[in-house]
């Protein structure tokens, strides 16, 4: 067995864990919504909720679940200063807007339009601060407002078009003020939140990746193929135009030549014959269907830009996204290869191609593997653990050491633990009718975390568990555990405080990475966010049993 293999064996590996890697946890008696503080509004018609109702939930309830963690915070860093400043402008210039609709709204009900004002307050609902969310964004340039409407309904609808294009412009100058203080996260969390309300806001666009194509807003990779008489569907992937109809009416081209669906089918369960879906950062090979392989493509593909986005920091200097925000070209970062992902039919096709490299027990207790050697994450169709989470897991890895050497000894000193701790965080990922989100506190991977902690009172001091490298921390006699607690950590550190230490935690993996290729050393979490570990400590248990309490998980009653 190579030694760079087992490196992966040890921490690539998507495990079956005490707890399923992927699923959520819905606590009785709680709607069914991402944190219960914020979301319980929803539950109820919109236009019954006045607008400081609104506001409250939106920018400050989440207060109320964790006020017994800010009570015992020690004095904001500089950095959070600012942080905190950014976000007052922001909650500010959400109010100003919020309230200019609540009149378009209120005028809408006069005139007996109540499903038109009730959409109107939809637009006005506050961004989540407390779990990262994309909405779906338009692809559509906004059409010019009709003139065959009244007077009255064109002026309301002009004023609507406005108030929201003056807050994203506010939204723009804030997330420039943002990058230049070094919290690229939230700099992001602005542009993405600009194009919501301004669909055709350039620079936002530009930022995003996006190019215009006669109408539409895409992608340069989209736009390429647009060019050559290509369309993507979302049962077969991108097909030339004048093959759609045949591929829909059941036949399918393949090896120069028209067949029915089921003989090409026969022939692509060999491996080697495999389907090969290609997106524009991921070519996806399997012998499963092409319909899953696209599928599966298609959340990869998602996942990519959402992570591109929340993580840039990583990918980027602060002096390269100072760069970026101020360039007039569409932010692309160069792929020279797309990612590779193999995704087999069933568990025993995916041990019998990787058992000569890894161990037999490790192989079939995982759900995935993302080998260093040849850079291509493995994974199979498991009818009772969704591939899908397993994907993310594994993907982060890929994504994370794409631009290392193959078999890079990642956190071989110290810092083991946000190699895990990050990937697990990221199986929270969802994908639902178009809306992306990540770091639900429903997820399994922090519920267990908190019973773990909260129930069973494991837990090893931060700045214990900071200095186990790769060895240590895979040797550990309480590996379960200690996988539990670096979700949870993570988890911590991406939404206290509203994102407090988002932007410490991304520096923090980008050095432990940039360490794999350069030796250089590393500064302590604690340096990294100038807190104190014992608080940071203590942080994390009031942040775990606050959430708890929210969500009224069975041991939270004993607290």
């Amino acid at each position: 067995m190579k030694n760079s293999a087992t490196v992966v064996a040890k921490f690539l590996i998507s495990f079956q864990h005490d707890a399923p890697a992927s699923g959520f946890v819905q606590p009785a008696n709680v709607p069914d919504a991402s944190c219960v503080c914020l979301y319980e509004f929803v539950m109820f018609p919109v236009r019954q909720i006045p607008l400081i109702a609104i506001l409250l939930c939106g920018f400050v309830a989440i207060i109320l679940s964790t006020e017994r963690v800010t009570a015992q915070t020690p004095p904001a860093t500089k950095a959070a200063r600012v942080l905190a400043n950014l976000q007052e402008q922001h909650r500010a210039a959400y109010v100003r807007m919020a309230e200019a609709l609540e009149r378009i709204a209120q005028i809408c009900e006069e005139r007996n339009l109540n499903v038109i004002a009730m959409q109107v307050r939809r637009i006005a609902q506050p961004v989540d601060p407390d779990m990262l969310r994309f909405e779906p964004l338009p692809r559509s340039i906004q059409p010019p407002i009709s003139p065959d409407l009244s007077d009255e309904e064109r002026e309301w609808r002009t004023q609507l078009r406005d108030y929201r294009r003056e807050y994203a412009k506010q939204l723009d100058l804030l997330a420039q003020q943002a990058v230049k203080s070094k919290f690229p996260s939230y700099a992001f969390q602005l542009v993405r939140e600009a194009v919501l309300h301004d669909s055709d806001h350039e620079r936002a666009r530009r930022l995003l990746g996006y190019v215009r194509y006669k109408d539409e807003w895409v992608s340069p990779f989209e736009r390429q193929r647009l060019d050559k008489k290509e369309v993507w569907t979302t049962q077969f992937g991108w097909l030339p135009a004048a093959h759609v109809e045949r591929y829909q009416s059941g036949e399918r081209f393949y090896l120069g030549k028209w067949m029915s669906a089921q003989a090409e089918a026969n022939q692509r369960q060999d491996f080697s014959k495999a389907w090969e879906i290609r997106t524009e950062h991921y070519r996806l090979k399997t012998n499963h269907s092409l319909e899953r392989g696209v599928e599966l493509a298609t959340a990869l593909e998602e996942f990519h830009r959402f992570f591109q986005q929340t993580f840039a920091a990583f990918f980027d200097t602060p002096q390269q996204l100072q760069k970026l925000f101020a360039s007039t070209t569409v932010a692309q970062r160069p792929l020279k290869e797309p990612f590779q992902i193999h995704f087999f039919s069933s568990r025993d096709e995916y041990i019998s191609k990787l058992k000569a490299r890894y161990q037999g027990q490790i192989l079939a207790l995982s759900n995935g593997v993302y080998d260093t050697d040849d850079r291509i994450v493995y994974s199979f169709e498991n009818p009772g653990n969704p591939a899908e989470t397993t994907m993310y897991h594994e993907a982060t890895h890929q994504l994370l050491a794409a631009h290392l050497k193959p078999s890079p000894m990642i956190a071989n000193r110290a810092n083991f633990w946000l190699i895990e701790g990050f990937a697990c965080y990221i199986e929270s990922f969802q994908r639902q009718q178009g809306r992306l989100t990540l770091g639900d506190p429903r997820c399994i991977r922090f519920a267990t975390a908190r019973e773990r902690l909260l129930k069973d009172g494991y837990y090893m001091p931060l700045q214990d568990f900071t200095r186990l490298g790769k060895d240590a921390y895979q040797a550990h006699p309480r590996l379960q555990n200690n996988y539990s607690q670096a979700a949870g950590i993570v988890h911590f550190l991406m939404h206290y405080d509203k994102g407090r230490y988002r932007d410490d935690l991304i520096e923090h993996l980008r050095l432990i990475y940039q360490q794999a290729e350069q030796g250089n050393s590393v500064p302590t979490l604690a340096d990294l966010t100038g807190t104190d570990f014992k608080i940071l400590d203590q942080q994390y248990t009031e942040f775990s049993k606050a959430l708890s309490q929210a969500l009224q998980e069975q041991f939270a009653q004993q607290l």
